[in-house]
């Protein structure tokens, strides 16, 4: 790329995030409003049609996947220079297991967390996005035949959380739900902002597993 290109790219990258701000603002507004009709769908709705019952859910899910598109997108463009604190990993986990189940989506995840690990320099805004998108991202492939498992470590200075689901079938990420080639890129974004880093692997035998490993802090 030449010197003018490149600082052509680089005048346009501001105005793309302006872009790409303005409309996640205003798809809130659309997104909002279906997912109202679809709790009001399921107030009226008789309890004996499955059918529609199903729909209406179905409806529902896929307000929230919009939203964690959108969510992960903005994450892409996030420009703003992280302010880390020193926090626990487990934390920002279970609080956003918590947030999934009071969304009304109950999450097939098994924990097996160590407990009193090192605390960690995280942006508490982008930390906990980061981690949300992970489990967000295992959600839609755990079952209760194949769950999600989510397990806490630490490595070599650094902490670690990973994440399997044995659901078979999947021969790369372009073939998981919507969305998830995004919210890869976005985990791996931000963890590479704190000095880190987010590995992801997709097999069609043996599931799916993302490890996403963060220097614990020395203070």
């Amino acid at each position: 790329m030449s010197t003018a290109a490149g600082m052509q790219t680089a005048a346009a990258q501001p105005e793309v995030n302006e872009l790409l701000q303005s409309l996640a603002h205003e798809l809130r507004q659309p997104l909002g409003a279906i997912d109202s009709i679809s709790y009001y769908l399921d107030l009226v709705l008789p309890r004996d049609d499955g059918k529609a019952r199903e729909q209406s859910s179905r409806l529902h899910a896929l307000v929230q996947q919009c939203s964690w598109i959108l969510s992960c997108a903005l994450e892409m463009a996030e420009e703003r220079p992280i302010a880390p604190q020193l926090l626990s990993l487990e934390e920002l986990l279970t609080q956003a297991l918590g947030a999934m189940r009071g969304a009304n989506a109950e999450p097939n995840f098994k924990l097996d967390l160590a407990g009193e690990l090192p605390l960690i320099q995280l942006d508490p805004q982008r930390g906990y996005r980061m981690v949300e998108h992970l489990t967000a991202l295992f959600l839609p492939l755990s079952s209760d035949t194949y769950p999600a498992h989510a397990r806490t470590r630490t490595l070599e200075g650094s902490v670690v959380l990973e994440m399997t689901v044995a659901t078979p079938g999947h021969s790369s990420e372009a073939a998981l739900c919507a969305g998830s080639t995004m919210a890869v890129a976005s985990i791996r974004r931000a963890a590479e902002a704190h000095k880190g880093s987010f590995a992801f692997q997709v097999d069609a035998n043996t599931g799916v597993r993302g490890r996403l490993l963060l220097p614990a802090s020395s203070d």
